[in-house]
């Protein structure tokens, strides 16, 4: 699936669900960005949540993708920087304003063009900030539910459901 086609499936489930969604909102911060996780040039143009950027203190949940779009890690989180962050690591410098992340927690053998976008920085990051915590999971489990039926399995990094 695509990290456009999540988001327009998260508010979906917001309108087919209005009595346990009432009150609650579903902000989407890089919804509109084709900006890879490495890419640093400008404060304006991060592809990835950083200090003080008023999403990572929020909870939500977040997906990796290639850099075609195609989302291969679903997670949730109560504070979306820190849970980005223990995925990536550390970024080192790269010339022209580009980081890379060689420290990045994701381990497979199959899913090696997945690894190396996030190593190099090339990898795209989704979030969907949610105003009411409790639904977070609810949400997680949706999206995991909806690429199972879809493909079959798990986007490549997931090992269960929720």
């Amino acid at each position: 699936m695509k990290i456009s086609e999540l988001y327009e499936e998260i508010m979906n489930l917001k309108s087919s669900l209005p009595h346990l969604f009432e009150g609650a909102e579903i902000e989407f911060p890089f919804k509109d960005s084709t900006v890879p996780i490495g890419q640093w040039s400008e404060h304006s143009t991060f592809g990835i949540v950083i200090t003080n950027d008023g999403i990572g203190s929020k909870s939500g949940v977040y997906f990796f993708a290639k850099p075609c779009g195609e989302v291969f890690y679903i997670g949730k989180a109560a504070k979306l920087h820190g849970r980005i962050w223990n995925h990536v690591n550390t970024p080192g410098p790269v010339e022209n304003g580009k980081r890379q992340f060689p420290a990045q927690t994701f381990r497979s053998d199959e899913a090696l063009e997945e690894i190396r976008s996030v190593q190099d920085g090339t990898a795209r990051l989704g979030v969907a900030t949610v105003s009411k915590p409790e639904l977070v999971s609810l949400i997680e489990v949706f999206l995991h539910t909806l690429h199972l039926q879809k493909y079959g399995k798990l986007p490549a990094f997931n090992k269960r459901i929720g």
